[in-house]
């Protein structure tokens, strides 16, 4: 039975090379808005409209888990691009189709993308916004959204009566994180978004720049061309942890000549008290009183430096929170 097994292995390996079939997996969508159980049934949907397509060789759900819970891998919270390659490399296959399902208000929002195994790199996204029911966007928003991811349908179509308009978006770093309306997009550029016309919110985020947020106005069948370069400022983040420096030693240097004018000046009048002459008197009294100047202008830079120290301190903790490399306590 073995050896029969081996060869029927085998002979499917070779027809599926030949064929040039491409293996993939479904990943539950992460629920955002909706429950799990809505979301799990929308996932079987898409699984089975991916088979349907007969582009990939499909693991169907219960030899997925199967596989799964013999290496005693758990699905629950893997919703994470790595976490998705670990799953396909489990389970043999080429490709991972991956993605989230959200809700904001009567609008829903698929997010798709197919992720290569081997490279760990996203081939295909794309996003499909739904006004209207959950049982219609069962029935056919599940299907465009997995026509867009593959490539079947790249004209925009109208999904509602409110109609759509396209997002073209280019990110520069391309390791930068994008955000629309909240959801998060895994890859650095967005191109033939279509969303629903009205304004939206772009936010794109990298550690150690300045963070870009724009508020966007879509508008019905024209094309909204968006280039987003993000501003390091790691710069200036050294240039004030440098001026720190230099402040926290001018506040420590003016403190401690503050409190040497004070002393030289206490023992200049202790001297004026014990002077056994007039001129000696009138010499210690008048170094006194140089001193005790010198101590009340040099408290005055003291204090005015720490002041400084503590503000400029203070900048640098707004920038690295601004920065996002330090948390905002």
């Amino acid at each position: 039975m073995k050896i029969l097994e081996s060869i029927a292995l085998f002979i499917f390996s070779t027809t599926l090379i030949t064929a040039q079939i491409r293996t993939i997996a479904v990943l539950e969508l992460e629920a955002k808005g909706i429950s799990k159980v809505e979301a799990s049934v929308l996932t079987d949907r898409l699984r089975s409209e991916l088979v349907n397509a007969s582009e990939y060789v499909v693991v169907d759900r219960k030899n997925m888990e199967q596989i799964l819970e013999e290496h005693r891998f758990q699905l629950s919270g893997c919703t994470s691009n790595q976490c998705a390659i670990e799953v396909g490399r489990i389970l043999g296959v080429q490709y991972m189709l991956t993605g989230s399902i959200g809700k904001l208000d009567d609008i829903y929002t698929i997010q798709l993308q197919i992720l290569d195994v081997e490279s760990s790199e996203i081939v295909q996204s794309a996003t499909y916004d739904h006004e209207g029911d959950l049982e219609v966007l069962l029935q056919t928003g599940i299907q465009t959204a997995l026509n867009r991811v593959l490539g079947v349908d790249k004209i925009p179509e109208k999904i509602s009566s409110i109609g759509t308009g396209v997002l073209e978006l280019s990110v520069r770093p391309e390791s930068a994180q994008i955000l629309i309306d909240g959801l998060e997009y895994g890859i650095s550029s967005i191109q033939h978004l279509e969303m629903l016309k009205g304004q939206h919110t772009v936010e794109v985020r990298l550690s150690n720049h300045y963070e870009f947020s724009k508020e966007i106005l879509i508008q019905e069948s024209s094309t909204l061309l968006l280039s987003v370069e993000l501003i390091n400022g790691k710069q200036d983040l050294n240039l004030l942890e440098w001026k720190n420096k230099l402040l926290i030693m001018g506040s420590a240097s003016s403190i401690g000549a503050t409190l040497i004018s004070a002393i030289v000046a206490q023992a200049m009048y202790k001297k004026y008290g014990e002077a056994h002459s007039v001129e000696d008197a009138q010499s210690y009294r008048s170094k006194s009183e140089t001193f005790d100047a010198m101590t009340f202008g040099l408290t005055g830079v003291a204090i005015g430096t720490t002041i400084y120290t503590y503000l400029n301190k203070k900048k640098e903790h707004n920038l690295k929170v601004e920065l996002g490399v330090e948390n905002d306590e």
